[in-house]
């Protein structure tokens, strides 16, 4: 595995009450995006280190630690890593960050043979990224994860009146690629604001009434930021 980093902090944003629990995290190396606002620049090219999925796994158990979180970068450009990686940490409580423009069927097959579930967390960009001629269809998700869908999590980061727009759009018609509403997607979707310095143009109030208005949906916060963590 190509590697940025390992740590021990808290599980920071909303990833189906997992928030604010001791979370094991490993950040691969590389991304196949570049995010306008992107916060993990320094995991984009490069790697800090190599290692084995079996090595990385005998630090997590030795952490004692039961919640692993897989991250980036994009880890599915490592997808044979990640796989090797699910099965050593079997019995794990698992989630992995993908940036939405991976093919998400590489994960389902790998959950079909290891018999791991894990919670697969997709940060769909919206127009402020500049990358939101990336992205999969959404209706992807819904239809070919029926192991795990029940327990997805679709991320939008919200900071202009685009962006907001084209969340809404989403929720009510589906995406560019496929008119199926998001409003009927059977596991969270989560609104966040840009954390930070860089520019929030939609209201922290604007973000309230979107989540409110549909019942799969709550507000994600970024608390490692807000507290100074990792």
């Amino acid at each position: 595995m190509k590697l940025i980093e390992e740590f021990i902090g808290i599980s920071g944003e909303v990833c189906n009450g997992r928030q604010g629990r001791p979370t094991y995290f490993v950040r691969l190396a590389g991304c196949n995006l570049r995010c306008k606002w992107c916060d993990t620049k320094h995991a984009q090219e490069g790697f800090k280190y190599k290692d084995s999925p079996a090595n990385v796994a005998k630090r997590i158990k030795e952490s004692g630690i039961n919640h692993v979180l897989i991250t980036g970068g994009e880890p599915l450009l490592q997808m044979r890593s990640v796989n090797a990686l699910l099965d050593k940490c079997f019995g794990l409580d698992s989630t992995i960050e993908t940036n939405g423009s991976m093919d998400w069927r590489a994960v389902d097959s790998c959950y079909r043979s290891s018999g791991h579930k894990a919670v697969l967390v997709i940060d769909f960009k919206l127009p402020s990224s500049g990358m939101t001629s990336k992205m999969r269809p959404l209706f992807d998700f819904f239809l070919s994860h029926q192991y795990f869908y029940h327990k997805g999590i679709i991320k939008f980061v919200i900071s202009t009146q685009k962006d907001l727009a084209c969340f809404y759009n989403i929720m009510e018609k589906g995406d560019l690629k496929n008119p199926s509403a998001m409003k009927n997607f059977p596991g969270v979707i989560a609104v966040s604001p840009i954390f930070g310095k860089k520019k929030q143009e939609v209201s922290h109030q604007e973000l309230v009434e979107a989540v409110c208005k549909y019942k799969n949906t709550v507000l994600s916060v970024q608390i490692h930021k807000i507290l100074g963590v990792r």
